[in-house]
């Protein structure tokens, strides 16, 4: 039987309610402008909240969700990192996939604020029925979140005060709950713990290829990334080659002398080197596949 229709028409939403930061993200931007500490959705951790439903309404997209969640990837879009956020396809270092495994026993004790501040978790949202993580307290929100901060929350990039050498991850694994706020845990295949003076860090150059850091310490000390684990990036100090180990299980950490410091940290990915020369290699083999189809 015909049937008479209209044009299907697809659900669509204007970039200008998709894209914008929220009034968190911009909030966080004052109070954070050199983006030295991460966010934490605490919401991820908690029973199912009663006021989901309502925050959703007129949402038909879901986008308003998304932009609204810090466990996805949307503040990624405003230049706000995240720590613990949900791996949506399960693909993520096994070494981060333990840590989030840990921040989720970490989450329900009241005495893991020290955990989350090693991690430069500072701020927090949550709907206003859940409870916030030990040592978060509500600075701001909306009509249906809290907006959090933990003031002991130290920052992205800094020099250790104290720390505990280990073997390998499994014990770096075991230490973690033991640790005090100021503390990380270093693989660097000893047994041993260490202190320093509190140094001096200046940052020169931060953005995701590369980092640029001062350091102007008394005593020889562990300089903390938060970036994960990864051999394919290099780390000079004045000019000298100097290797990485893992910290805090799925960061980074740099064994720094003591004295004034410049620290040059790039990035890089598998291939790079060989990469290089692909555009040469392929303007070689087009010469030579033209030349060849000239002798023919």
């Amino acid at each position: 039987m015909p049937i008479a229709a209209n044009r299907p028409i697809a659900q669509t939403a204007h970039e200008g309610t998709v894209f914008p930061p929220t009034s968190f993200a911009r909030t966080l931007a004052r109070r954070d402008p050199g983006n030295a500490f991460r966010t934490v959705d605490e919401s991820l951790y908690q029973p199912a909240s009663s006021l989901l439903d309502a925050s959703q309404v007129g949402d038909l997209g879901g986008s308003e969700f998304f932009r609204q969640s810090w466990y996805y990837f949307t503040p990624t879009l405003w230049r706000r990192g995240t720590v613990l956020n949900s791996d949506l396809d399960a693909g993520d270092l096994s070494r981060i996939e333990s840590l989030r495994r840990i921040s989720s026993v970490a989450a329900a004790q009241p005495d893991s604020a020290g955990f989350f501040s090693a991690l430069s978790l500072r701020f927090g949202i949550r709907f206003r029925d859940q409870r916030p993580f030990a040592g978060f307290r509500p600075f701001g929100g909306d009509a249906f979140r809290f907006w959090d901060e933990n003031p002991e929350a130290l920052p992205d990039v800094r020099l250790a005060a104290r720390w505990r050498e280990v073997s390998g991850p499994v014990e770096a694994l075991g230490a973690l709950p033991r640790l005090a706020a100021e503390e990380i845990v270093v693989e660097s295949g000893r047994r041993t713990d260490g202190r320093a003076t509190p140094g001096r860090l200046r940052v020169l150059e931060k953005s995701p290829e590369k980092l640029v850091v001062e350091s102007d310490s008394p005593d020889a000390a562990w300089l903390f990334v938060l970036r994960g684990d990864w051999s394919y990036r290099s780390v000079a100090i004045d000019g000298r080659p100097v290797a990485t180990r893992p910290a805090q299980l799925a960061f980074t950490a740099a064994p720094v002398p003591p004295g004034r410091h410049r620290i040059e940290w790039r990035e890089g990915f598998p291939g790079l080197e060989v990469s290089r020369w692909g555009p040469l290699a392929g303007a070689l083999l087009i010469g030579v596949l033209a030349r060849l189809r000239g002798i023919r």
